[in-house]
């Protein structure tokens, strides 16, 4: 779990009261004074916990595409929050309401202004503080950055197993090419045909053991392509893709099942496929 350890006497909140105060900011003014200041603030948090704040972040909503002021990612390039700064005249329940109509994520996202923020979780206001006073600042702050979604947690739990999994699995896969290899015809058929696509497309010096682990690649990962991207005939579209199903064919008419071998790993592509639902962009997939 995601623990931010932060204190009001940190630097980076010094300052960012202190940049305030210099400009007046805690009476009034226009959002734009203020995003710089409450950024550095996010981005010394995120460094804490080893996620990035990326500014101006896209957004799929129905028809358009929207931009956030920043949304906070980790490790695994996961959206873990987003921040829409405000100005302090605005009202800022009602440019919630109306952010979250226009399809901003209500998942876990902080609308802030100099003197106060809302907290939206669950698509439901979760905190309302002023953040004149510093401990409030970090008590939000705080719960911006420990909340945690189901995906997320399913999402960090199949990691730690597929770090214990898939090494086990590549092994066995490795074991049963070895195999089909000496016993299986059409195998070693369509796997020498394949050899040959890749050296005429790819690369004319590549073995037969980097083709083998192109073979075991694929199969682990064919599942995750095909229901992430939603684009199950790219592997008759692409000539290498196209060959690569030849030998998983020619594989499995031996005694191998792909999806009875893969069971251990459900848990993992369930994960992949949930997370991927909550990405926005391609490029989010592709990360």
């Amino acid at each position: 779990m995601t623990q931010l350890s932060i204190r009001p006497g940190d630097k980076f909140i010094s300052n960012y009261y202190e940049v305030l105060t210099r400009s007046g900011q805690l009476h009034f003014d226009h959002e734009g004074n203020v995003r710089g200041a409450f950024q550095a603030v996010l981005r010394a948090c995120a460094k804490k916990v080893s996620w990035d704040l990326v500014t101006e972040f896209p957004i799929k909503a129905s028809k358009t595409t929207l931009r956030v002021d920043g949304a906070l990612l980790d490790e695994s390039r996961l959206v873990r929050g987003m921040w829409e700064a405000k100005d302090e005249r605005d009202d800022l329940e009602k440019e919630v309401r109306k952010k979250l109509n226009l399809g901003y994520p209500g998942r876990n996202i902080l609308f802030q202004a100099p003197q106060s923020a809302i907290l939206v979780q669950h698509s439901q206001i979760a905190r309302k503080e002023e953040i004149s006073q510093r401990d409030a600042l970090v008590d939000v702050l705080k719960d911006l950055f420990e909340y945690r979604d189901r995906h997320i947690m399913d999402w960090e739990d199949a990691v730690a197993r597929f770090k214990e999994e898939v090494p086990e699995q590549s092994r066995a896969l490795k074991e049963l090419i070895d195999r089909e290899h000496k016993k299986n015809a059409a195998f070693r058929e369509a796997f020498a045909a394949f050899v040959e696509t890749c050296r005429a497309s790819l690369n004319p010096q590549i073995t037969d053991e980097a083709v083998e682990k192109m073979l075991v690649q694929h199969i682990l990962t064919e599942r995750i392509f095909s229901r992430v991207f939603q684009n199950d005939d790219f592997r008759t579209r692409n000539v290498v893709a196209a060959e690569l199903e030849k030998v998983v064919t020619a594989l499995i008419k031996g005694s191998f099942n792909r999806h009875d071998f893969l069971r251990s790993l459900d848990p993992f592509y369930k994960a992949i496929e949930t997370s991927a639902e909550q990405a926005s962009t391609y490029e989010e997939k592709q990360t």
